[in-house]
């Protein structure tokens, strides 16, 4: 969402123009909104993990091909690389959008969805959403002050904040084509492997009995 929120200004850097600013509202808004299409059909082929997988490997390619162009030709807010820097920087923020919408701008809220046993889904849904916005807040202000102070520098904490939602999607168990009773006792064992597995143990015995 940072793009969304900060695209004007990044690419008033990029271009040295407000009216570039205005267009990509309207280019990242028709990216994230046909890229969005992909993950309503594959998430329950591919998965929600996988998606997330690849949309966090996606951004953090992007993300770093921003910072190492920003590095490179945007020093101190000075194009010096030639127009390909500029469109090769477009692309990159494109593909980031592209990435997030199949990905982690949908698969997450998903996921959130499904993850909690029945008599603790509302409560857990709704702490799930009030720090998805929160960190929107987050988003909203601090990117900017970064970019004030790190300029192009600032996307190589997105590469590492990628970095961080790729440990999560490889860590997290998939639930696709489980029940919601099947994903708690999958988060049970998840949890708590030990004590699942006395529990498995001590059901063994008791039928040996």
């Amino acid at each position: 969402n940072a793009f969304m929120y900060d695209g004007p200004l990044i690419f008033d850097k990029l271009f040295g123009n407000e009216h570039a600013g205005r267009l990509f509202t309207l280019v990242s808004g028709v990216v994230n909104i046909f890229a969005t299409i992909p993950g309503l059909f594959l998430v329950d082929k591919c998965g929600r993990t996988v998606l997330m997988k690849w949309s966090a490997v996606g951004m953090m390619f992007c993300s770093g091909v921003l910072a190492s162009i920003g590095d490179l030709c945007f020093e101190d807010d000075i194009g010096t690389c030639g127009p390909w820097a500029k469109w090769t920087a477009t692309l990159a923020i494109c593909g980031f959008i592209l990435n997030f919408a199949y990905g982690w701008g949908g698969m997450a809220w998903v996921y959130c969805a499904e993850m909690f046993p029945q008599k603790h889904r509302t409560k857990g849904v709704a702490a799930t959403t009030d720090a998805n916005w929160v960190g929107n807040i987050l988003i909203a202000f601090l990117p900017p002050l970064m970019f004030d102070t790190w300029g192009f520098n600032t996307f190589w904490v997105f590469v590492g904040t990628n970095c961080l939602c790729l440990f999560c999607a490889m860590s997290l168990p998939e639930t696709k084509d489980k029940s919601l009773e099947e994903i708690t006792l999958m988060f049970n064992h998840w949890f708590h492997p030990g004590e699942c597995k006395a529990t498995e143990d001590a059901d063994v015995d008791s039928v040996d009995a």
